[in-house]
């Protein structure tokens, strides 16, 4: 180790204690071998800087360091600096699990199997387990999807309902002025709602749900007929919802009712539509090699 252990650490020497253990919680979990596998330049990163921790946050061997400086490291038993024993005589691996509080911290598997693992790095500071990160970042993803979309369905039902309200309100005023709409005012507002309720849920769905690339006006006008197909179903589960409650219950708040419901539960059978035949993923290179091994 040719390096000075407060320059491994970025530190002064007047650093305290507490100070030096935060920096090496960070760069312990930056160059650790699961996170850099194949990687024997950082590999011994991670050690010199478990070395230089050993040391530093330890006051009497950080004492004798700052009094003999770095050889009371480098040159044996016989200096006057290793009396208390080796300054880097322990396991940097049971260093970086001792600071962290876990059990023993397995050493750097085969490249197949360190590719494999993943190093958690969580507010409490406990050691990487293999697999959790993973089931962590997808159970956040998830419940933030869910959390948007729930958010944007409620964005596109307040436009619907109020799409619906502008009817009522606008036909009622024909009505006073002694012209009668075409058809019941109910189909007007369901026709009304449903049409600004869809632009609005596709828009919101396509940049932020589902994060489509509109790559020309053709495709988004495509893509823009499928959902709406889709939509059928949405629609459908919505209208008959609304047109139960409304001809079921006297009240009139009974349709907006009838609409909320219809329209949350339309948009959960949606959302798989959209997913699976709308805006499906595309194929990982895992998935397309194995496609190009079968042919």
């Amino acid at each position: 180790m040719a390096n000075d252990f407060y320059s491994v650490l970025g530190l002064d020497r007047s650093t305290s204690s507490e100070d030096v253990k935060k920096v090496y919680r960070k760069l312990a979990l930056k160059y650790h071998p699961d996170r850099n596998p194949c990687d024997k330049q950082t590999e011994e990163k991670f050690k010199d800087i478990a070395f230089a921790y050993e040391v530093l946050s330890d006051p009497k061997k950080r004492k004798r360091y700052d009094e003999y400086g770095h050889e009371a490291y480098t040159c044996g038993a016989d200096c006057a600096g290793a009396q208390d024993g080796s300054f880097g005589g322990a396991d940097p691996y049971n260093i970086y699990s001792e600071v962290f509080g876990g059990a023993e911290t397995p050493r750097p598997r085969p490249p197949a199997a360190a590719e494999r693992t993943v190093l958690r790095e969580p507010e409490t500071g406990q050691p990487p387990a293999r697999g959790r990160l993973t089931r962590t970042l997808h159970s956040k993803r998830r419940t933030l999807l869910i959390v948007k979309y729930a958010i944007f369905a409620v964005i596109s039902i307040a436009f619907n309902l109020g799409s619906q309200f502008i009817v009522y309100q606008v036909a009622g005023q024909w009505r006073a002025a002694g012209i009668a709409p075409p058809i019941p005012d109910i189909y007007l507002a369901l026709a009304a709602g449903t049409a600004v309720g869809l632009v609005v849920k596709y828009e919101l769905d396509k940049h932020y749900i589902f994060f489509h690339r509109v790559m020309s006006l053709g495709g988004d006008l495509h893509t823009f007929v499928l959902y709406t197909a889709m939509g059928v179903v949405t629609t459908a589960i919505f209208w008959g919802v609304e047109l139960f409650f409304y001809f079921t219950f006297a009240a009139a708040s009974a349709k907006y009712w009838g609409g909320l419901l219809g329209l949350l539960i339309g948009y959960s059978c949606k959302y798989f539509l959209d997913r699976k035949l709308v805006f499906p993923a595309p194929a990982s290179n895992h998935d397309k090699q194995g496609r190009n091994n079968e042919k």
